[in-house]
């Protein structure tokens, strides 16, 4: 027997989606000093992931948070370095 899913129904037009819609998948970055550990992030992943689940509707399957864990020596605000450099190579 052939399948028919998929097929075009004589006279039904089938569902309209946003071509970005079903591609929708949001990555979101988080770059801080590092020193956060597991728990820490798991609630800021839960959160970020909730929070653009209600606003935009993606599943939340689809959303990544990335983190960033960055040494305050390399990372500098109005010129200047936060930390001082590691003495290990």
């Amino acid at each position: 027997m052939a399948s028919t899913a998929g097929a075009a129904v004589p006279g039904v037009e089938p569902p309209r989606i946003h071509p970005l819609k079903e591609f929708s998948m949001p990555v979101v970055r988080v770059s801080w000093f590092e020193g956060k550990d597991h728990a820490q992030k798991q609630k800021v992943a839960a959160d970020i992931t909730e929070s653009i689940a209600r606003n935009t509707a993606t599943d939340p399957n689809y959303i990544y948070v990335i983190f960033e864990d960055v040494k305050p020596a390399d990372w500098a605000g109005a010129g200047k370095l936060f930390g001082e450099p590691s003495l290990t190579p």
